[in-house]
This record gives structure tokens, C-alpha cells and sequence, in this order.
């Protein structure tokens, strides 16, 4: 008997319609709208994201309850008590169970701390208290039941993005269309980009972005569709260079380990990954040529300089690289099945000798900062850790590692509050400020950062989330949970060097709820 054709529609009643279209309008905001907003320039660039974020998330949890409210009226006595058994069910999921305690965390840090009103609204300059944390759970929650995925949403995602890459490239070039600049410190100027700003929150948005779109790129089937996403990522990888935050490499690494790894499922994937080195070469070879011939000179870092400046001898043999892939994979079998076991056992072979690269560049990086300093002469600065390391960043770690250690065993199991680091670090205040002309308002790590605000509790929620959801994708092994794993796994990497923000963190939990949108929607698919 010859499987049937015909697809099997499930039919809705209107309250939950409305719901599938909030969660989807909802994220709509969040991927194309939330990027390129922004009010009086970058003086309150944070106050104006802050409040956008809030205020969406509130109207379209608001907006669920209503609908839940309204829903009971759709059903029998019967039908609640099935939906809410089938609620239950679903909220086994492990993702939920760390979403809990990651909850529970905030609530207890909230309520423990010295000023539990300034942990839930977050200290000026940075606005990121315990309230947008619990926005994004109850936000990551909604999503997870009433996701749709829509083509316009990859589009439109596409294009706020693109446009913003545009404009951090033009103001890396002091070409400032929207008038950004007017308004703070000429000094200043070059450390802030496109509609995001500091240039440590835009590397840390292209990070969440361009692996979108490097992963949208490798499963696109049209021609029209792979080009539009090769140049999203063309401009993102300029974007990113032009952040000149070292954060962007370090993503763009973890970024390609992932997507390569992925990619030895089929030759036909193989084959379009290898095109991605050649659009990063194109993207920074036109970096170089614009910084060569542009009227408005940029302002580059050390790193960003010299990756410019190294580009050219690279770029022929990454030019070549999809003919050599193609003639090194190509097989003269046609069976499938034979292809992929040779596949298999190449990403084997290459990621063990990559694992192997890994190790020695880390016992080399023990072994030199282990040495007298006389012993250290000729090593590049980058490999030693101290407190000016990573714009001493090596300061603030060691610090707040100490201070951590000293906690009661409350805070260490439920923190200070997200707005208690202010307050946790004042102990170097002024030894800070004379050292470095700044005071540290967060750890500049995002595991330093939830292990103090949030405790052991917060900590393992949190990040027991996020390596939930890449576990579950990368056993699902679907498109969408590919791209997902990735994109979660390269903001992990940049979040070593920076901080949870309300410009990048929500992104998080969104992709989280989309995830389990997308495996419930395949779920009822194959049982129908």
C-alpha cells in the first residue's frame, strides 16, 4: 500500500490561532525591530532597549494570560483537564526543570539581598537586574508552546541586521549617517557602533547573528536565498571586525568548529560549508581595500590591524578551498550509504587532530605563564594572564573569584541579586579607579557574573539551560536544531570575555523557546 499524500491539517480553536500569531509577532520585535532601536542617540541607548524589551515582553505575557483565561471558555470540563494533563507532561522536559531552578534562583537572590527593588530593576548603567531575567524565563516559556515559524521572520531578521552590519561598518570609517555622535564625547566616539553601542555589546550581538545566518546559509536550497544569506554574512564578518572587539574572534572560531563538525553529515554540506571560509576572506579583503582607499580613516586595534594587514597571503589559498574539498571528498561510488561512513570517519580523524592542537596550545599556554619573568621575554602578551590581560579583564576575574570565596554560604548558593555587583565589588573601588581611571560594574565573564548575582543555584540553572537545549539539538539532529546548537554554542564562547546584557541575553531564551516549538511541531507531524 502506497503511503498517503494527503496532509493531515489540525485545526486550532481561535484562542490558541492568536496565540501561535502573539508568539510569533512577539519574536518578530525581538529579531527585527529590537536591533534598530534606539532613542537620543547612544546618551540613552541602554534606557531605550531596556524599556523596549520590557515593555514587548509585558504586552505579550499579558496578552497569553488573557488568552489562557479565555481559552477555559473553549473547552468542556473534560478538555481542561486534558490540556492542563497535557501541560504537565510537556513541562517534564528537562529544559523546563532548569528553567525552575534558574527561577527560583532569582526569586531567592531578590528576596535575600540588602535592596531587593534595585536587584529587580538592575543599577544605572547597565539596567539588568533580576526583572529581565524573569521576563526572559516567563518570555522562553510562552514561545516553547506557541511558536509558529514564519519565512517573513528569517527575512525580515535578515535585512534589521544587515542594515545595522552596514552602519557599524560606516561608523568604524567615522561615516555617521544617523547622527549617533552628536550627542557624547568625540574620545569616545570609536568605541561605539551601529543602533547596539559599546563595542563589546555589538560583538556580542553579531555573535548570536551571524551564526544564524551562516547556518541559514548552509541550508538553503534556492540560489536567490544562498546569496542573500552570503551576504549577510560578508557584512556580519565586517561588522565583527569592525566591532574591534577580540570577543568576535573568539565566537567566529567556536562558530566554524561547530558548523564543520555539522557538516560532514552529507557531501553536499560538506561542499557548501567550504564556501564560508572564502565569504570570510571576501569580507575582510574588501575591509582591507576600503581601509587602504577610504577618504575617512578607521580606527583600528592591535588584533584588527594586523589581521588586516595578514590578510592577503591567506586569501588565494581560501579562494581555492571548495575545489580542494570537492576533489578530496569527491568518491567514485555513488552508494550513499559508503559516502557517509567515509564522511564519519574523516570528522573523526580531523577533529582528533584538531582536539590535539587544542591541548598542546593549552599546555603551552600553562607552561609560559608558569614561568619567572625572565623566562616570558618573546611571548606574546596575549598568552600571559595577569591583571591587565584582555583589558584587564585578568583583574577583575581574580577579584571577584576571591571575594566570591568569601561569601556566606546563602549568597553563595543564591547570590547577591543580578544588581548586587556594584555593591559586591566596592571592595576595589577606589584601587580600581586609580589604577585604571574606571570602576568594574560587572565581572566581564558570564559565568563569574551568575555565579555572583545568582549563586550555585542560578549558576547550574542558567547554564543548565543552554547545554540542555545544545544536547537535545544535537541529538535531534533537524536543520532548525543545527542552527540553534550553534548559534547557543558561539555565544557561550564570547560570553567568557563578556556580559549578560538585555541587548544579547533575551536572544538566548528566545532560541531556547523556538527549539522546543520546532521539536514539538515535528513531534505531532510524525504522529499524525
Amino acid at each position: 500500500m502506497k503511503p498517503s499524500t494527503n496532509k493531515q491539517k489540525t485545526s486550532f480553536p481561535l484562542p490558541q490561532k492568536i496565540f501561535f500569531l502573539l508568539s510569533t509577532v512577539y519574536v518578530f520585535l525581538l529579531l527585527c525591530i529590537f536591533p534598530l532601536f534606539f532613542k537620543n542617540s547612544y546618551v540613552d541607548i541602554l534606557e531605550a532597549k531596556t524599556s523596549f524589551f520590557i515593555l514587548s515582553s509585558f504586552g505579550y505575557l499579558l496578552s497569553c494570560v488573557l488568552l489562557l483565561f479565555c481559552s477555559l471558555f473553549s473547552y468542556g470540563q473534560q478538555g481542561i483537564f486534558d490540556k492542563i494533563k497535557n501541560g504537565i507532561l510537556a513541562l517534564k522536559h528537562p529544559l523546563y526543570l532548569f528553567s525552575a531552578i534558574f527561577f527560583f534562583s532569582l526569586v531567592c537572590s531578590t528576596f535575600f539581598s540588602e535592596n531587593p527593588l534595585l536587584t529587580l530593576k538592575g543599577t544605572t548603567g547597565k539596567l539588568f537586574g533580576s526583572g529581565v531575567l524573569l521576563l526572559c524565563v516567563f518570555v522562553f516559556i510562552c514561545i516553547s508552546f506557541g511558536f509558529q515559524m514564519h519565512p517573513a521572520l528569517l527575512w525580515g531578521c535578515l535585512i534589521s541586521n544587515c542594515i545595522n552590519f552596514i552602519l557599524i561598518i560606516l561608523n568604524r570609517f567615522n561615516i555617521d549617517p544617523l547622527h549617533m555622535y552628536d550627542a557624547i564625547l568625540a574620545s569616545s566616539a570609536s568605541d561605539y557602533l551601529g543602533t547596539i553601542g559599546q563595542m563589546n555589546i555589538v560583538s556580542g550581538h553579531i555573535c548570536i547573528f551571524l551564526p544564524l545566518f551562516i547556518g541559514l546559509f548552509l541550508y538553503a536550497e534556492a540560489p536567490l536565498s544562498k546569496l542573500l544569506y552570503g551576504i549577510g554574512i560578508v557584512l556580519g564578518v565586517a561588522a565583527g571586525v569592525c566591532s574591534n572587539s577580540d570577543s568576535f574572534f573568539l565566537g567566529l572560531g567556536v562558530c566554524l568548529l561547530c558548523y564543520f563538525w555539522f557538516a560532514f553529515s552529507s557531501k553536499k554540506m560538506l561542499l557548501s560549508f567550504s564556501w564560508i571560509p572564502v565569504l570570510i576572506m571576501v569580507s575582510s579583503l574588501f575591509l582591507q581595500m576600503y581601509t587602504r582607499y577610504a577618504k575617512k580613516e578607521a580606527v583600528w586595534l592591535d588584533l584588527q590591524y594586523n589581521y588586516l594587514e595578514k590578510i592577503g597571503w591567506g586569501s588565494s589559498f581560501f579562494l581555492c578551498l571548495p575545489v580542494i574539498l570537492f576533489l578530496f571528498f569527491r568518491t567514485p561510488s555513488t552508494e550513499e550509504k559508503k559516502q557517509k561512513i567515509n564522511l564519519y570517519q574523516w570528522r573523526w580523524i580531523l577533529f582528533a587532530f584538531i582536539g590535539i592542537c587544542i591541548l598542546f596550545f593549552l599546555f603551552y599556554l600553562f607552561h609560559v605563564n608558569f614561568r619567572t619573568e625572565s623566562g616570558t621575554v618573546g611571548v606574546p602578551k596575549l598568552f600571559l594572564f595577569s591583571d591587565d590581560w584582555g583589558s584587564n579583564r585578568g583583574y577583575v576575574w581574580t577579584r571577584t573569584f576571591a571575594l566570591w570565596k568569601g561569601l556566606s554560604f546563602r549568597e553563595k548558593l543564591f547570590g547577591v541579586g543580578p544588581g548586587g555587583f556594584q555593591m559586591f565589588f566596592s571592595e576595589y573601588y577606589m584601587e580600581s579607579i586609580e589604577k585604571f581611571g574606571y570602576y568594574f560594574i560587572d565581572a566581564h565573564n558570564e559565568f563569574l557574573q551568575f555565579l555572583v548575582t545568582t549563586g550555585i543555584a542560578g549558576t547550574i540553572g542558567y547554564f543548565g539551560m543552554i547545554f540542555c537545549c545544545i544536547f537535545c539539538c544535537v541529538k535531534q539532529q533537524s536543520k532548525a536544531s543545527t542552527v540553534i546548537a550553534c548559534t547557543l554554542l558561539t555565544a557561550l564562547a564570547q560570553g567568557i570575555v563578556n556580559n549578560p546584557l538585555v541587548f544579547t541575553t533575551p536572544y538566548l531564551f528566545v532560541f531556547m523557546g523556538i527549539y522546543l516549538a520546532t521539536a514539538s511541531c515535528e513531534q505531532r507531524s510524525r504522529s499524525i
